[in-house]
This record gives structure tokens, sequence and C-alpha cells, in this order.
């Protein structure tokens, strides 16, 4: 291994944003996650949103990270979920996929694997981008998005979108 007394910056961030609360949407295969809130955790406007489309300023580079919470009374399911450039009408980035599985009917419904991520790297130096999260598969079983704990069997955490923003 070698070390370097020399400091190289290949990105600097300038913005970080939360969305959050897709509680608003309907499941279903390519339905955009509506998200109802919009958070600059760092710099200002990182991004808009409007009906679950991401719209991302000329200019930079950005870095996505999706996951979503599912709720099911069943308990029995999988889902994947991915981003979907809206310019090319094409999916893009890496899949996240969620799954929950029981050996018994008795048990608290536990996944195994609710916080999964999407994630997406987007050039928007020439142009504006325009993205949004999506279930790219057909899950039964599941009867929402984002809600907190109703019960000792229904229980989901919260999906979130983080946008990075470097210049």
């Amino acid at each position: 291994m070698t070390y370097l007394a020399t400091f190289s910056e290949t990105a600097t961030g300038s913005g970080l944003a939360r969305l959050r609360d897709g509680s608003a949407t309907t499941t279903g295969t390519n339905n955009k996650i509506l998200w109802a809130t919009n958070e600059n955790l760092h710099g200002s406007s990182v991004c808009s949103v409007a009906s679950g489309v991401i719209t991302l300023p000329i200019g930079y580079y950005y870095l996505l990270e999706g996951s979503i919470s599912a709720r099911s009374d069943i308990g029995i399911f999988n889902l994947t979920m991915q981003f979907y450039d809206e310019n090319a009408s094409t999916y893009i980035g890496t899949e996240s996929f969620l799954s929950a599985q029981f050996a018994n009917a008795g048990e608290d419904f536990q996944t195994f694997s609710m916080d999964d991520a999407s994630r997406l790297w987007v050039d928007a130096t020439g142009g504006a981008g325009s993205v949004s999260f999506r279930q790219k598969v057909t899950s039964t079983n599941i009867n929402g998005w984002d809600v907190a704990q109703v019960g000792p069997r229904n229980w989901t955490g919260y999906g979130r979108c983080l946008v990075w923003r470097f210049d």
C-alpha cells in the first residue's frame, strides 16, 4: 500500500435533499412513488418534485438512493423498485428488492429485507434530469406505503429518497 500526503478532490458536495412520505402512492406495477415532502438538508434548491417526478437542475452531477417501505396484512410479498428515466422512458440504476416470508402465521411479521436501496448516478451537466422511483414488478399482498406502526403485526419503516448534488 502506498500513502500519498496530497489531497485530491474529485467532486464537491454542494447539496443534499431528502424526499419522504410516499403514503399517497397507489401500489401497482410502474406506479411512481408520490413524495410529499422535499427537505433540503444541505444547500438549497437541490431538486424539485411534482407528481412523483424528481427534477434535477442543470449543471451538476447527482447520486440518488431510494428505498421504500411496504405494508402487508398477510406478510408474504416480493417487491422490486427502481429509478425510471422520464425522458427516455426506461428503468435505470440498480434495483432494490424487498421480501417478506414467514414460517408461522402466528408470528409477528418480520421482514428479511426492508431497507434495500436503489442507486443511480445522473450527469445533468448538459441538461436537467427528470427521474421517478417506481414499483417495477407486480406484487400481491401489499396494502400501502410509508405507514407507522399500526399494531404488532403491521410494521414498516419509512421510505425515502436521498439526493446528493455534486459540483
